[in-house]
C-alpha cells in the first residue's frame, strides 16, 4: 500500500494553487544520490479548508503542477466537525460564519494506520504562535480566563491550530510524566513514520500584528555585542529572549512533542509565495517578478518562483551563517525554512544559562512575572 502525504491548505483562495506548486519532498532526500524521484507513487490527502472537503487521490504520482491534479480525487468528504466562530470581542457574526475545526486534521490522522503517513506540509498564512485556517476566528474572547490559561480546554466555537492543543485534555495532549508521546498525542505521533517530514510553510514573525521587528532586533544586538565578560552576559540575555519566542511558536512546540524534525520559517521572518524583490513597485513589476518553473531547490538567484523565506532574511548571511548555523547549529533548506528540533533549542538555552552570572540568573526569576505578563497580552492581541 502506497505511504500517504497529507496537504493542508487554509482558506486564502490566493493560496489555493500552492500546495501543487511548492510542495517537495523530504529535503534529505535532494542530497542522496540518486536523486529521490518526484514521481514517486502516495496516496495523497488533500485537507481543503477553503473548500470544506477532505480530497483524496489514490497512488498519486508526486508531480508539481500549477494548479490542482486535472484527474480525480478518488474520494471526497466533507470536514467536520463545523463551528461557529467568532469576532475579536467574542461576539458571533452576523450572519453566521460557520467553519471546518482543526480537530477535522487532528481526528483523521489518529485515525490512520501505525506508521501510514510520510509527510504532513501546511501551506497557509501565519500568525503569533501558530498557523491560520481562518482568520476571523478568535478563541475564548469572551473568557480571559480561559484564553490566557493554555492548559484550558479548546474554545468549542474556534477553528484554529492553537499552542493548547498540546496541553490538559486537549487533542494533542499527553501525559508528562511517559517517556515520549502518550495519550492523544500518543494517537497522532503513531500514524506518523519515524522519519516523517513535517512542514509548515507560512509566516513565523511571532508578535502582534505580524510584525517581527522586535524579535529580529535582539539577533541583529546579539550578533553586534562582542564577547567578553559583559559582552558573553549580554549575549545570553538576548538569546534566552530568541529562545523563548521559539519555544512559544507552534513548529517548535509540535517538533517538541513529536519528538520529531518541523521545518518551519525562521522565528521574527515572514515568508510568501509571491514574493518580489524589495518593495512592490508597479512600473518594475514585470522586470522584477520571479518565474515557477517546478524544480526543487529553485534557483532564487535566477528568479525562478518558489514560496520562500523573505528576503531580507535570504540575503543576510550573517545572521544565517553567524547566528543559526554557529550559534544555534540549526540546519536550513535552500529556501530559508529551518529544522526545528528539541536538541539544538535546549543545547542554546542551557549554553546560555551557563554564560549569565547568579545575579543574573536572579534577575530573571524576579523578572518573570513581566515577561509572563508580555506573553499573555501578545495572546490576547492574537
Amino acid at each position: 500500500m502506497p505511504d500517504t502525504l497529507v496537504f493542508i491548505h487554509g482558506s486564502d483562495t490566493e493560496q489555493a494553487d500552492t500546495p501543487w506548486k511548492f510542495f517537495h519532498l523530504h529535503p534529505k532526500g535532494y542530497t542522496r544520490r540518486p536523486v529521490l524521484s518526484e514521481g514517486k507513487t502516495f496516496n495523497l490527502v488533500y485537507f481543503d479548508f477553503e473548500q470544506g472537503q477532505r480530497k483524496e487521490w489514490n497512488a498519486w504520482s508526486a508531480t508539481r503542477s500549477k494548479t490542482a491534479p486535472t484527474t480525480g480525487p478518488d474520494n471526497v468528504v466533507a470536514l467536520g466537525p463545523k463551528v461557529k466562530v467568532r469576532d475579536d470581542s467574542a461576539n458571533f457574526y452576523v450572519p453566521d460564519r460557520q467553519y471546518p475545526s482543526v480537530l477535522a486534521f487532528y481526528d483523521w490522522v489518529k485515525a490512520q494506520p501505525a506508521k501510514s503517513i510520510v509527510s504532513i506540509q501546511i501551506f497557509s498564512h501565519g500568525v503569533t504562535y501558530q498557523p491560520v485556517l481562518f482568520a476571523d476566528s478568535y478563541e475564548w474572547g469572551d473568557d480571559p480566563v480561559k484564553l490566557n490559561d493554555v492548559s484550558a480546554d479548546r474554545d468549542p466555537n474556534d477553528t484554529e491550530f492553537r499552542l493548547r492543543d498540546f496541553e490538559g485534555k486537549n487533542p494533542l495532549s499527553s501525559d508528562p510524566w511517559a517517556v515520549g508521546p502518550s495519550g492523544e498525542l500518543g494517537k497522532f505521533r503513531a500514524a506518523l513514520t519515524d522519519d516523517a517530514f513535517i512542514k509548515i510553510w507560512g509566516c513565523g514573525e511571532q508578535t502582534r500584528f505580524g510584525h517581527g521587528a522586535p524579535i529580529r532586533k535582539l539577533i541583529a544586538d546579539y550578533l553586534k555585542t562582542r564577547s567578553g565578560k559583559a559582552g558573553d552576559e549580554r549575549r545570553a540575555t538576548l538569546m534566552t529572549a530568541y529562545l523563548d519566542h521559539v519555544e512559544d511558536y507552534f513548529p517548535y512546540r509540535l517538533a517538541k512533542r513529536l519528538d520529531l524534525p518541523v521545518w518551519a520559517g525562521p522565528v521574527g521572518w515572514g515568508s510568501d509565495p509571491f514574493e518580489v524583490d524589495g518593495d512592490f513597485n508597479r512600473a518594475t513589476f514585470a522586470r522584477d517578478k520571479y518565474t515557477w518553473k517546478g524544480t526543487f531547490p529553485p534557483n532564487l538567484r535566477r528568479k525562478e518562483l518558489w514560496w520562500r523565506v523573505s528576503i531580507n532574511f535570504l540575503n543576510n548571511k550573517s545572521i544565517i551563517d553567524k547566528f543559526f548555523k554557529r550559534e544555534l547549529k540549526a540546519t536550513l533548506d535552500p529556501i530559508g525554512y529551518i529544522e526545528y528540533r528539541k536538541s539544538w533549542v535546549h543545547s542554546a538555552r542551557a549554553a546560555a544559562a551557563k554564560a549569565l552570572t547568579p545575579a543574573t540568573r536572579l534577575d530573571e526569576v524576579l523578572n518573570a512575572p513581566a515577561g509572563l505578563m508580555q506573553r499573555l497580552l501578545d495572546r490576547i492581541g492574537s
